[in-house]
């Protein structure tokens, strides 16, 4: 439920995020061999135990039980919506580089203090082996409601993966209770969105 997913946030079970450097760690450590870049749907494998991977042993486990200490404790700055197929090892990090101008420039945030920002992306922190999915949906739900910065990748593959789409829905709902949207605004908001889709990806 919402009172169980933001108990959880309070008593900091779920306060996890990741540096940047850290991220690039994690991604460096969980590569499979002979592959030139990684994905997320790489990184599922090798959690589910499908892949080995050097170092580790093939059974299901969190990546976080492996490096606890590469895991920041506080709710992240930063969620990343994207998709699977995006390269971990070598696009991820130029679209890091645009999260971080968009921040310097729109946000004010001093470039001194950009290592210290953390993320938020899925797979690193949902647990690809959990029987029960409702709670880790719950927990991201909120997540992507209330963190301060959220960028979504406009590929064209993102907006036909139902994650995506969810992450969008809860934080447009978020948007509209914040701050009273009307429906009749949403309409127009929802136009404008088809608009812009219609501009990206023609027919």
């Amino acid at each position: 439920t919402n009172i169980q997913a933001m108990a959880a946030l309070m008593d900091g079970s779920m306060m996890h995020s990741l540096t940047r450097e850290n991220l690039k760690f994690l991604v460096s450590k969980f590569s499979i061999p002979g592959k030139t870049e990684t994905t997320s749907h790489d990184l599922r494998a090798v959690f589910r135990g499908e892949v080995e991977c050097p170092g580790f042993p093939k059974c299901q486990f969190h990546p976080r039980a492996m490096f606890p200490e590469a895991y920041e404790n506080r709710i992240p700055d930063v969620i990343i919506s994207y998709p699977w197929t995006l390269g971990l090892t070598s696009e991820l990090p130029k679209f890091l580089d645009c999260v971080e101008s968009r921040l310097v420039e729109r946000h004010k945030i001093a470039r001194n203090e950009l290592s210290q920002i953390t993320y938020f992306i899925d797979i690193f922190f949902i647990d690809q082996n959990t029987k029960n999915i409702h709670y880790p949906l719950t927990i991201s739900h909120q997540l992507y409601r209330t963190c301060k910065h959220h960028f979504v990748l406009l590929a064209k593959r993102a907006f036909i993966r139902g994650w995506i789409l969810f992450e969008l829905a809860a934080r447009v709902h978020y948007v509209m209770y914040e701050f009273s949207v009307s429906m009749m605004s949403f309409n127009y908001f929802r136009l404008l969105i088809n608009l812009l889709l219609l501009n990206f990806f023609p027919s």
